[in-house]
């Protein structure tokens, strides 16, 4: 264990060490993003393996938890070269003689059928949380060989199992150990990274932002403005999807003919970005984003042929927001590609009312799912704020110094999806007397 022990004193953090260390069977960490904890948890399971221990990992996603035993893999192997597996594949690795690691998504019936340590990454993220714990509990219980049970994740709101995990001290919630490590602690401790790095990827100015507040500084948000509630966005999020890049985009559209592609722009050039979305419309009528281009400043000769591009590679039905500049910018995209496909929408207060509570009702009917990893995107949702005014009109508003062009991107492929039919309409003069649609051989019949 001497290729352990250097790479221990090496690399890990502080914050990192003090967890480890841990002797308590519960722990609980609310933590900043990207800090190093998944990365660790992988350390920590693949060494417990090495020294006999099972335990079994509950993530948000397929992808991962694959990630996750691919870390614990070389881990081990790092730790051991003469190490052998007995099982190893996508969800399960069994060190010879040794421990047993298994990664899955987390949901209450896999986790019921493994005993062991148990960490559940991301908990605020995990629809199923409250129902995991149920079903792990019993495994946890045992005098003989107690197990572990630890908790991760950055806050999600007031509200949810992490949230009560976190804040409340009594009864069962008193046992857990708790580690807070914000962004602050871990850059003072040596972490590579700074504020404004960490602003610049939420694309946020001032370290007040509720954004930054949730994915860095550990704290709570209330949301009571928010009409896209932390709740919402959680259900709704996928961390297995992730966005297939232009040069990949035709095949991907090709390669699934019984999918319907639908995109939605929202132009900018100067204060607000530009972004464009396509939309996949899967045979069971989920609508999954699959493709998102963001622009700052760039011109609008540019941003035109881009969505042209896109649209071309088989998109069914394009919305533009033509409000203002985008009158122009939605002329010259319908000359690029043609008017069929492409469509503008004119922004009054009606107009954004119905865009996005066709947007808030597809995520509310889990027709919609969001990439997990796109943290601008679930900022943006959440800090979109309706408010009626003394007519009884709905307005939509974000603060000063954010964005919401990703919101009304979205919200227009959403809705080229959603209002666009759900199968091929029989043209009107199919069937006619001199048309070639036939029966049984026959002669054509009008109908």
């Amino acid at each position: 264990m001497s290729a352990f022990a250097d790479f221990y004193r090496r690399t890990f953090y502080p914050y990192q060490k003090q967890f480890f260390e841990s002797k308590s069977q519960f722990r609980i960490v609310n933590k900043a993003r990207q800090i190093g904890f998944s990365w660790g948890i992988a350390h920590e399971m693949a060494f417990g393996a090495l020294c006999g221990r099972d335990s079994i990992a509950g993530s948000t996603g397929l992808r991962a938890s694959q990630k996750l035993l691919a870390q614990v893999r070389r881990f081990i192997t790092a730790y051991e070269p003469r190490a052998r597996f007995d099982v190893d594949n996508t969800t399960q690795l069994t060190v010879r003689g040794a421990g047993t690691v298994v990664s899955v998504p987390a949901n209450p019936s896999t986790i019921r059928g493994y005993t062991g340590d148990v960490y559940l990454d991301e908990v605020a993220h995990i629809r199923n949380a409250r129902e995991i714990i149920r079903a792990i509990g019993p495994s946890l219980t045992r005098q003989d060989k107690p197990r572990r049970l630890t908790l991760t994740s950055t806050p999600m709101g007031k509200l949810g199992f992490f949230y009560d995990a976190w804040t409340n001290k009594d009864g069962a919630f008193g046992q857990y150990e708790r580690f807070e490590v914000d962004i602050y602690r871990a850059i003072k401790e040596g972490f590579p990274s700074s504020v404004q790095a960490c602003l610049s990827l939420l694309g946020v100015s001032s370290e007040a932002d509720e954004a930054f507040q949730t994915e860095f500084a550990c704290q709570f948000v209330d949301e009571k403005t928010s009409y896209f509630p932390y709740d919402l966005i959680a259900r709704s999020s996928n961390s297995d999807l992730q966005y297939v890049p232009l040069a990949e985009l035709g095949a991907y559209i090709a390669a699934r003919p019984n999918s319907v592609f639908f995109s939605g722009y929202d132009p900018a050039k100067l204060v607000d970005g530009a972004v464009l979305y396509v939309v996949e419309r899967t045979p069971a009528g989920l609508l999954v984003p699959v493709h998102c281009k963001v622009w700052r400043g760039e011109k609008y000769s540019e941003q035109v042929a881009y969505v042209a591009d896109v649209i071309k590679l088989g998109i069914t039905l394009h919305i533009t927001d033509r409000t203002g500049v985008g009158e122009k910018v939605h002329e010259d995209v319908e000359t690029a590609c043609g008017s069929v496909r492409a469509q503008g929408l004119t922004y009054t207060n009606g107009v954004k009312e119905k865009l996005i509570v066709n947007l808030k009702s597809a995520l509310e009917d889990r027709r919609l799912e969001l990439p997990g990893e796109d943290i601008a995107l679930r900022t943006e949702l959440h800090g979109l704020q309706r408010e009626i005014t003394a007519g009884g009109l709905h307005k939509y508003r974000h603060e000063s110094g954010k964005h919401d062009d990703r919101v009304w991107a979205l919200a227009n492929a959403v809705y080229a999806a959603t209002s666009a039919p759900k199968e091929a309409e029989i043209p009107e003069n199919f069937f006619s007397i001199s048309g070639g649609a036939t029966s049984g051989g026959g002669a054509a019949k009008r109908f």
